[in-house]
């Protein structure tokens, strides 16, 4: 299974790129590649054009110009067309998530069906940008960029997805705010 980082976005909520806040030191980045290491063959980040030269990391996939507007699942479908295999997608702002995460997961895994991700049962909604996305998706995936339809949410809702309920919904929240990530690392939350 290879890694894909979700590294392309905007950061428009955050005022700063996502990818490079630090977390004990360590750009986000590194820090979810530290944490899918142990599961992956090899890992690339998802980044635009604007940040490439930033990543101290050989395996990038840079996102075309018009990536951008189409969000996340331009990342997916690129990791899909270089190597049509399963991939372990996690998304550069989800600080909170371990690597006991990423195992639950990959423990629930159902390779028959698109893809594996989680669900925050008080909200209902599934965690696109966590997930295991195996190879059979990327038909659906490329059809759905094709119609316009670019939301991964809406996809894996709408086809046979394979839904994980985690042991702690805590972790499995993206950190999009400096509010948000000020709290994070706050002398209090530190000690945790």
């Amino acid at each position: 299974m290879k890694g894909l980082i979700l590294a392309g976005g905007k950061s428009q909520r955050m005022g700063t790129d996502k990818a490079f806040v630090e977390v004990g030191g360590t750009p986000a980045y590194q820090y979810i590649k530290n944490i899918i290491a142990p599961f992956c063959q090899e890992i690339f980040i998802s980044c635009n054009s604007k940040n490439a030269q930033l990543f101290q990391h050989s395996n990038l996939l840079i996102d075309p110009e018009d990536g951008d507007a189409m969000g996340p699942i331009t990342g997916v479908a690129n990791a899909l067309n270089l190597h049509p295999e399963s991939w372990l997608v996690v998304a550069c702002d989800y600080l909170l998530l371990t690597s006991t995460d990423i195992e639950y997961l990959l423990q629930h895994r159902n390779p028959q069906k698109l893809a594996t991700v989680f669900k925050n049962p008080n909200t209902g909604f599934i965690e696109p940008l966590i997930g295991i996305y195996e190879s059979i998706c990327k038909p659906i995936i490329s059809e759905n960029i094709a119609k316009n339809n670019h939301s991964l949410r809406h996809l894996l809702m709408e086809n046979d997805t394979e839904i994980v309920v985690p042991q702690d919904l805590k972790r499995i929240q993206s950190i999009d705010t400096q509010e948000q990530y000020l709290q994070l690392n706050s002398p209090k939350n530190a000690e945790q």
